[in-house]
């Protein structure tokens, strides 16, 4: 038998469906990408202990968007590249890795994904995709007006799109930068089977 490890969680990134351990992951090196990166992207930051006022007004100073907190001690920002080497430099920065497509999708879609073939690409799925912003609909509306995606629904209040498209579009949907969770539509149950 194993005894719990006395370790502090502290260094622990929990996202929807992943545990990012920060002592264990390395802290990806951006000095070349974030230099050449000239558009914002966004990043999730963790912080070397709980988020203090004076960091967080710290980077509103510097112009950083905050989006919203990850437990533990972590923050998603958008972030360019000078902004990123500046908060590199640090001393309160734990980590810093990017927020990547694997981190968006759903675990239902992500295996639906990892499963796709010849024969199942273009199957239909029902989703719902959660954005940073209602800047980033424009470019998600291209896209399904390029792929003729017409079954999309945007709720600008929640900034959710839902939307019909076929399984291959999925990842490539992950991949824009806007998008920050997409999973399957849940229909909804309108009354409880076992007790019509």
């Amino acid at each position: 038998t194993h005894l719990a490890s006395a370790k502090p969680q502290e260094n622990l990134i929990l996202l929807h469906h992943a545990t990012i351990d920060t002592d264990i992951v390395p802290s990806l090196n951006y000095h070349i990408f974030a230099l050449e990166e000239s558009r914002p992207q966004y990043y999730i930051v963790q912080f070397s202990d709980k988020i203090k006022e004076e960091w967080k007004l710290y980077l509103a100073k510097q112009g950083i968007v905050t989006s919203w907190y990850i437990p533990n001690n972590a923050l998603v920002l958008k972030l360019n590249g000078t902004q990123l080497e500046d908060l590199k430099a640090l001393s309160f920065i734990k980590w810093i890795g990017h927020y990547s497509a694997s981190i968006k999708l759903s675990e239902e879609l992500t295996e639906s994904a990892n499963t796709m073939s010849v024969f199942n690409q273009s199957e239909i799925v029902n989703i719902s995709i959660l954005l940073f912003s209602q800047d980033h609909f424009k470019e998600l509306k291209a896209l399904f007006e390029k792929n003729n995606i017409q079954k999309f629904k945007f709720q600008t209040n929640a900034l959710i799109v839902n939307a019909s498209l076929p399984l291959h579009l999925v990842e490539t949907v992950s991949l824009m930068e806007g998008i920050q969770w997409v999973e399957e539509k849940q229909s909804k149950q309108l009354f409880n089977e076992k007790y019509s």
